[in-house]
């Protein structure tokens, strides 16, 4: 999970240096910060095994798309709807920054139930 923070923490700061906006309220259609949280840490856990099957990275980007559009069925959700809550916060950096937050938080917790449990073996 290390190397997955390494290349996710750029994109973050970008996000958060975009703009700063006052705090709004969600509009109809977006993912509220918790939703967006679940999906981020699911996609990402997921392009993380991906990355270490070992293929090609055009066939490892289709295969994740695969396990994306899982991921989205499996939530209820569309891509569209994923890609328009993104956007949303991406024009929101302080929320975005949030989201980040608690998702490096989630992430790092299961990395640390991860090794617990393989130390227990």
């Amino acid at each position: 999970m290390n190397e997955m923070m390494r290349k996710w923490c750029p994109v973050v700061a970008v996000l958060v240096l975009l703009s700063c906006t006052a705090r709004q309220e969600v509009p109809p259609g977006v993912l509220n910060r918790d939703e967006m949280v679940k999906m981020l840490t699911e996609i990402l856990i997921t392009e993380d095994k991906v990355s270490k099957l070992g293929i090609a990275s055009d066939s490892a980007y289709q295969v994740s798309d695969l396990f994306r559009a899982r991921i989205f069925e499996k939530a209820g959700m569309t891509d569209s709807l994923f890609r328009r809550s993104m956007n949303y916060y991406i024009e929101h950096p302080k929320e975005m920054q949030q989201i980040y937050t608690t998702l490096v938080d989630s992430l790092n917790l299961r990395e640390q139930r991860a090794s617990v449990a393989a130390e227990k073996k």
